[in-house]
């Protein structure tokens, strides 16, 4: 493995130069296909994990099993960039517009492309930070 190893997990389509891009589902560009709920070979060796837009897709009761799993892949002092839908925000922007459907896909996801296109679970950033 390399130094200053950075993992993109579940990176979808989004795919980063100088990144490891993993994804469950082979998309173009992808390193890896694995669960972001299996990274073991990684243990100890990343410095930076950047997870956008994945945790809402696994079910609730995983959340902090699978967020002491990616913390055990980290360096001593590694970073865990983790972006998600604020369910806060989502809900103040649907009083304001009353846009259902942006409201619903942010609650439950696209539900068109593929099986992970489904969010399991949402957060506010208190939420999130309790896990």
């Amino acid at each position: 493995m390399e130094e200053n190893l950075k993992l993109n997990i579940g990176c979808g389509r989004d795919i980063r130069q100088g990144w490891i891009n993993i994804d469950g589902l082979k998309f173009p560009g992808v390193d890896d296909v694995c669960d972001v709920r299996g990274l073991e070979k990684y243990s100890g060796k990343a410095n930076y994990i950047m997870a956008n837009h994945v945790i809402e897709h696994l079910p609730f009761r995983e959340i902090e099993g699978v967020l002491s799993h990616w913390k055990d892949i980290l360096v001593k002092g590694g970073t865990i960039e983790i972006t998600c839908p604020n369910l806060e925000v989502v809900w103040e922007k649907f009083q304001e517009t009353k846009n259902y459907h942006s409201m619903l896909v942010a609650f439950y996801g696209n539900q068109k492309d593929h099986m992970y296109d489904y969010h399991l679970c949402g957060f506010t950033p208190n939420l999130l930070q309790e896990k």
